[in-house]
C-alpha cells in the first residue's frame, strides 16, 4: 500500500484499478485511483474518500425517500362538511380577472368602497408612532371596551361593563366563538366508530370516525335505524330492544353515518342489514333564517351543531314569521340568529316583531339569540334598528355582536367585538386566548377615535349612508324598469336580494340554459362582466345579490352591461 501511495493523482485516468471501500451503514461502493499515483498525500486520500461517501450517501437517502410510504391526505370529518365561502370566492375570481386586464365589475363583495375616515387612520398612524405595538389584553384595551360599553348604553340601551365585552379580529370571529361556545355535545350530532362490512363490530378502522350503515338510506336528523338481519358470534342474540332506536344520519365524503352508534354495536354483529325511516320530529339546534349570511350554517359545522334553515317570503320582504319558528323550536333548540339589518336581503327587523319573536324566545330556556347588529347604522329612513338584547327579558339571552368594518369602512382593520352575560363572554374569551389571542393594538387605537365620532359615528358616516341610499334608490328603480324581477327594496345595509327565477330556463346563445343563480351569475360574469353573488350561497337559489358598494359611476356602467346581457334572455319572462 505505501508503494501504491507513491504515485500523484491523475485527472485522465490512463490506467485504473478499483478499491473496494466500505461505507458508513454498511453499504459497499468503489473509490478509482490512477496507476501511477506519485506524491499523494494520506490527507487527499482522505478527503476523496469523504467526497465520495457524501456521493453515495446521498444516493442512498433519496432511494429511501423513493420508498416511503405516501403521505395521508386526509382531512377532519368536520372540516370536510365546511364549505368555503361563497362570497370570498367569487371576489377572488372577479380580483384575478381584473388582474388579468379583464374589465370585470365587481359586486360581489361586502365592503364599503369608501376610505376609512382620515381621523381613524391618522389614529392608528399615531399607535404606531408612538410605539403602541405590542400585545393587548386578550379581551382588548380596557379604553377600548369601555367606549364600546358607552357606546351601547348610549346608542342601543344595553348596559354592560368592561368585562362583559370582548374584542376579537372582526365581528365574525365574535360569531364563531359564540357558536363554539354555547354549543354542547348533547346539541351536536357527530359519528362514532366505523366498522368493516362483514367484519367483527367494535374493530374501529378510524380512532375517531364514524359508524358505517348501508348506503339505502335516507340522510336527515332523528332518524329511525331498524336492525333487519344479521348474524352474530354472540350466542344469546341481540337483545329485542336494540333492534329500533333514532339517531341522527349524516353523509360525509360519500360515507353514511349514524350517531350515536347502535346499542348492537358491542353485541358482536359479524353481517347486518339496516334500514331508515324518517322521523316525524326533528332535533333543531342552530336556527338561522333564510336567506342567512354564507357562513352562518357553515359555523353551526364548524361546532358540530346542526344548522335548521327556515325560509323566508321576498312577499314578506324577508323577514321571519314568529309562527314559523314557534312551530320550529323544541327542548333541542340552542341557537337562533337574528341579523338586522340583514346581509343579503338589506331588511330591518321592526320592533313589534322582535317583540314577538322575544315572547316565543322566553318560552323556552335552553334557547339563547347571537344578535348580529354590524350594519345597525347603515339604515334608511323610516326604518329603525333595534337591539334583541333591549327588549325585556332578552338582556340575559343574547349576546350581540357588532363592529367597525361597515359602518366606519374599516374592513381591513379587522376589529369586531361580542357584548353579553360574563358567564358566555368569558367562555368566549376562553376560545379566543387558545386562537388568535387579542385583536390588533393599533386597530384598538383606531377603534377607540372611531367611537369618539359621535351618535351612530357622526357626519362622517351619515354621509356614507347618504351615498348608500341614493345608490339603493337607483338601482331598484333600474331593476323594476327592467321587468321580470321581484324586489324586496332594503331598508338597510348596502345589498339588493333580487327574484331573478322568472329568467331561469331561457336559453342564451352560445351559452346554455340558465337553470339557477349560479349558472345566472356565471353568464353575467362572462357576458356583461359584473361579478354577482348566487342567491344559494345565501339559502335561496331565486335571487342573486348585487352590493352597491361603489361608485355612482360604476353602478350605472353595471346597471347597463346587466340590461344588456339580460335582453337576450327575455323571452323566458312570461308575458
Amino acid at each position: 500500500m505505501a508503494s501504491l501511495l507513491q504515485g500523484s493523482c491523475s485527472s485522465t485516468r490512463p490506467a485504473v484499478h478499483s478499491l473496494g471501500v466500505s461505507l458508513d451503514g454498511g453499504t459497499s461502493g468503489s473509490i478509482s485511483f490512477s496507476s501511477q499515483l506519485h506524491n499523494l498525500s494520506f490527507k487527499s486520500f482522505e478527503r476523496r474518500c469523504h467526497v465520495q461517501r457524501l456521493r453515495m450517501g446521498t444516493l442512498v437517502r433519496a432511494e429511501s425517500i423513493s420508498k416511503q410510504v405516501e403521505v395521508d391526505l386526509s382531512l377532519s370529518p368536520r372540516v370536510n362538511s365546511v364549505k368555503p365561502s361563497r362570497t370570498v370566492a367569487i371576489t377572488d375570481h372577479a380580483t384575478a380577472l381584473v388582474q388579468a386586464g379583464v374589465p370585470v365589475i365587481r359586486l360581489a363583495a361586502g365592503e364599503p368602497d369608501f376610505d376609512t375616515p382620515t381621523v381613524i387612520s391618522e389614529a392608528g398612524i399615531n399607535a404606531i408612532r408612538e410605539g403602541y405595538t405590542r400585545y393587548t389584553p386578550n379581551a382588548g384595551t380596557m379604553e377600548l371596551r369601555t367606549a364600546i360599553c358607552h357606546k351601547l348604553n348610549e346608542e342601543n340601551g344595553l348596559t354592560y361593563t368592561p368585562d362583559q365585552i370582548l374584542v376579537s379580529n372582526g365581528a365574525k370571529q365574535s360569531c364563531l366563538q359564540a357558536v363554539l361556545a354555547v354549543c354542547s355535545p348533547g346539541d351536536e350530532h357527530v359519528g362514532s366508530y366505523m366498522t368493516r362490512e362483514g367484519g367483527k363490530a367494535g374493530v374501529p378502522l378510524l380512532e375517531e370516525g364514524v359508524f358505517l350503515v348501508n348506503k339505502d338510506i335516507t340522510v336527515g336528523i332523528s332518524q329511525e335505524v331498524s336492525l333487519q338481519d344479521y348474524s352474530s358470534c354472540d350466542p344469546d342474540g341481540l337483545f329485542p330492544e336494540c333492534k329500533c332506536h333514532r339517531f341522527d344520519v349524516f353523509k360525509i365524503d360519500n360515507l353514511f353515518i349514524c350517531h350515536p352508534f347502535p346499542p348492537w354495536y358491542s353485541k358482536s354483529v359479524l353481517k347486518a342489514k339496516f334500514s331508515v325511516k324518517p322521523s316525524t320530529e326533528e332535533i333543531r339546534c342552530f336556527i338561522i333564517p333564510a336567506p342567512f349570511y354564507v357562513s352562518y350554517p357553515e359555523m353551526a359545522r364548524l361546532a358540530d351543531a346542526t344548522p335548521v334553515i327556515l325560509p323566508t317570503l321576498i312577499s314578506n320582504n324577508f323577514i321571519l314569521d314568529p309562527e314559523v319558528l314557534k312551530s320550529t323550536i323544541n327542548e333541542k333548540s340552542r341557537l337562533l340568529i337574528l341579523c338586522s339589518p340583514s346581509n343579503p336581503t338589506g331588511s330591518v327587523y321592526p320592533k313589534k316583531l322582535l317583540e314577538e319573536i322575544a315572547n316565543i324566545v322566553a318560552k323556552h330556556p335552553r334557547l339563547l339569540v347571537i344578535s348580529d347588529e354590524i350594519y345597525e347604522h347603515i339604515i334608511y329612513a323610516p326604518a329603525i334598528h333595534t337591539s334583541f338584547a333591549s327588549l325585556p327579558g332578552m338582556w340575559d339571552r343574547t349576546l350581540t355582536v357588532n363592529g367597525f368594518s361597515k359602518t366606519f369602512a374599516m374592513t381591513g382593520w379587522r376589529l369586531g367585538y361580542l357584548a353579553g352575560p360574563k358567564h358566555f363572554v368569558a367562555a368566549c374569551g376562553k376560545i379566543q386566548s387558545q386562537a388568535t389571542s387579542g385583536a390588533s393594538s393599533i386597530s384598538q387605537k383606531a377603534g377607540v377615535t372611531a367611537l369618539g365620532l359621535g351618535c351612530c359615528g357622526g357626519g362622517v358616516v351619515s354621509m356614507m349612508v347618504k351615498a348608500f341610499e341614493e345608490r339603493r334608490n337607483f338601482l331598484v328603480q333600474s331593476f323594476r324598469e327592467l321587468g321580470g324581477v321581484k324586489i324586496s327594496e332594503p331598508q338597510g345595509a348596502f345589498y339588493l336580494f333580487l327574484d331573478f327565477s322568472s329568467y331561469y330556463g331561457a336559453e342564451a346563445e352560445g351559452y346554455g340554459i340558465i337553470k339557477d343563480s349560479e349558472s345566472l351569475c356565471k353568464y353575467l360574469l362572462d357576458k356583461a362582466q359584473v361579478a354577482l353573488v348566487p342567491g344559494s350561497a345565501f339559502g335561496d337559489d331565486k335571487c342573486i345579490r348585487i352590493s352597491y358598494a361603489a361608485s355612482m359611476s360604476t353602478l350605472q356602467t353595471a346597471m347597463e352591461r346587466i340590461k344588456g346581457a339580460i335582453v337576450h334572455l327575455k323571452a323566458a319572462v312570461p308575458n
